[in-house]
């Protein structure tokens, strides 16, 4: 586990966010994690991480990547409601990513929405007084449930998540972290 205070974790992670690879997905807009509980209900928070890596914990009433996209087969109320889909994953690589996926499907119903990246994504939440509380969902489709206490991180290496969330990896996610470490700065 990363040792030191919260203050330092979250000093690592802005280290990490500031390489070069994020630099890559400059074009994919962004909302720091308060910004992005400020905006209310207006906001749809989108986990693009596996279902494994959700049903630890998420961002309370957020939904996963699948049953966003069956979303858009359908008219649906709660996406016609949001004019911001907020997108995350562990850092913020993964939903860059898949934002820039969904740019290339020209899918109407995101036309007149506001697609971002939430910064620091996941473990960037779980530090921000504001909004740091994470649920362990209950179900695969919508974070509701009770208040997580693990986060999901890749390794002792990525553990930058706030100290209250207790670190858990999965073997699969530790071992493609340790092959492409150099992929992440």
């Amino acid at each position: 586990m990363t040792s030191g205070t919260d203050e330092k974790r979250r000093e690592a992670l802005r280290v990490l966010l500031d390489c070069d690879l994020l630099k890559k997905y400059g074009n994919v807009g962004s909302v720091s994690a308060k910004e992005a509980a400020e905006l209310g209900d207006k906001v749809l928070f989108v986990d693009v991480r596996s279902k494994q890596e959700f049903l630890t914990s998420a961002i309370p009433n957020a939904i996963h990547s699948e049953e966003f996209e069956a979303m858009l087969k359908h008219n649906n109320a709660q996406l016609e409601n949001s004019s911001v889909v907020c997108f995350y994953c562990t850092i913020g690589v993964r939903s860059a990513k898949y934002i820039l996926w969904l740019k290339t499907k020209n899918f109407e119903q995101l036309s007149d929405k506001n697609l971002l990246n939430l910064k620091g994504s996941i473990v960037d939440w779980s530090h921000e007084p504001m909004c740091a509380t994470l649920v362990k969902p209950s179900n695969d489709k919508v974070a509701v449930g009770p208040l997580a206490s693990e986060i999901h991180c890749f390794g002792d290496r990525w553990d930058l998540a706030s100290t209250k969330y207790k670190p858990r990896t999965f073997r699969a996610f530790e071992q493609m972290a340790e092959g492409a470490r150099w992929i992440f700065c």
